[in-house]
């Protein structure tokens, strides 16, 4: 479990500090209608309830910044022994994006269109959004269809009326640059805590050595780490969703021992401050500065979408609730996101967080640990400021 980052006193509410200049000023009853008009005001906007689609685009909504999980895919991995290896339902090959997959990210950014109607123009212009991607196909895919759905043409913009799409361009991160969303590859000092957290786990744990000596008899393949077994959870779950047969020697394994390894190699990069700091900080510190940046009219994007493996959602749901997502281990399925919004009411900055598990649901509220929902942001930046590098690069070669 994540400590503690910086010892502090519980946050006041939002609505207490917004609001705490009005008090005493609704005095007659001739303007009881106002009051009842401000209350309910206040209890949707800093309600711990999430938004409803007609309220996240109200006139106060100033900046969003969404990571999204990428679509469903076909198995990224296999193994020797592995019957469906050269199966012709992965016609398609391995990692690639399915058929449901696109189809969700499609009708993921239509549910953005609407959510945010009003607030994105219906025409696209580069200057109201930037998406960026890990240079993988499954994320680049990802974020080129939900923005075919986010913004279908219209008027001039429509190029070929038989065609109702426009190219959006997706600035791809190659994995050796990439310090936000698929860093593994170019931070050392990461992969060795990765590597002294699981030594540890294996210490402890007498039943997780017992399970990689299992799984290199019966899959012909060394296991030797947690993210290994997470490959094997999402290629067995590929396989079981898709109707497939599971071999015999599963069962003992799958899917209740397996999804408990692939959950723990997941919070393995959220496991303490210097850890979360490597994995995380560096899209922190971005979130955290589109923000500040949008507050002090230095920019005026609308949107930041950053398409994305589950590690990123896993570790920014950790870090913005970690009680909540510490005790409830979870998986996030294809698809979801985390939403990030800034609002501008009576003249107060304030950060609200959300959490999409899946296409089709509507977001639940996140309860920003030290801060709550909707929380200020200038102790949203005072809360995730011990976990920004000052240098990132100088961090990760030590």
């Amino acid at each position: 479990m994540i400590n503690s980052y910086e010892s502090s006193n519980k946050t006041k509410s939002v609505l207490t500090e917004v609001y705490s200049q009005k008090r005493g000023t609704c005095v007659t009853v001739v303007i009881l209608g106002i009051i009842i008009g401000i209350f309910a005001f206040a209890y949707i906007t800093f309600g711990n309830e999430p938004m409803t689609d007609a309220l996240a685009v109200n006139s106060t909504l100033k900046l969003v910044s969404i990571i999204i999980h990428h679509g469903q895919t076909s198995p990224k991995f296999t193994y020797p022994s592995d019957p469906y290896n050269n199966d012709s339902r992965w016609i398609i090959g391995l990692g690639e994006l399915t058929k449901k997959g696109k189809q969700n990210m499609f009708s993921l950014g239509k549910y953005f269109r609407e959510r945010y109607t009003g607030f994105l123009p219906e025409l696209y212009f580069s200057s109201d959004l930037e998406v960026q991607s890990p240079n993988a196909d499954t994320c680049l895919m990802s974020a080129a269809v939900l923005l075919a759905g986010l913004y279908p043409p219209h008027k001039y913009q429509i190029w070929n009326p038989t065609i109702l799409w426009q190219p959006i361009p997706v600035k791809g991160i190659s994995r050796e640059t990439d310090k936000m969303l698929d860093l593994t590859a170019n931070c050392p000092q990461l992969t060795r805590k990765i590597n002294e957290i699981e030594n540890g786990i294996k210490k402890t744990d007498t039943k997780l050595p017992k399970l990689y000596e299992y799984l290199n008899e019966n899959t012909g393949r060394e296991f030797s780490n947690l993210s290994s077994v997470l490959a094997l959870y999402n290629l067995l779950n590929a396989q079981e969703r898709n109707a497939f047969p599971l071999p015999e020697w599963t069962q003992s394994v799958y899917p209740d021992m397996l999804y408990k390894y692939a959950i723990l190699s997941l919070l393995v990069q959220t496991e303490n401050q210097e850890i979360t700091t490597l994995s995380s900080g560096v899209l922190l510190d971005k979130i955290n500065s589109d923000m500040k940046n949008r507050h002090n009219n230095m920019t005026h994007k609308k949107m930041f979408l950053y398409a994305a493996h589950e590690q990123p959602i896993v570790n920014l749901l950790r870090i913005l609730d970690r009680e909540k997502f510490t005790s409830n281990k979870m998986k996030p399925e294809f698809s979801s996101a985390v939403i990030i919004e800034l609002h501008l009411i009576s003249g107060q900055s304030v950060v609200q967080a959300f959490y999409l598990p899946k296409n089709g649901k509507m977001p639940s509220a996140i309860n920003i640990t030290e801060c709550g929902n909707p929380c200020l942001l200038d102790n949203f930046s005072k809360y995730v400021r011990p976990l920004i590098p000052r240098d990132w690069e100088s961090a990760c070669y030590v």
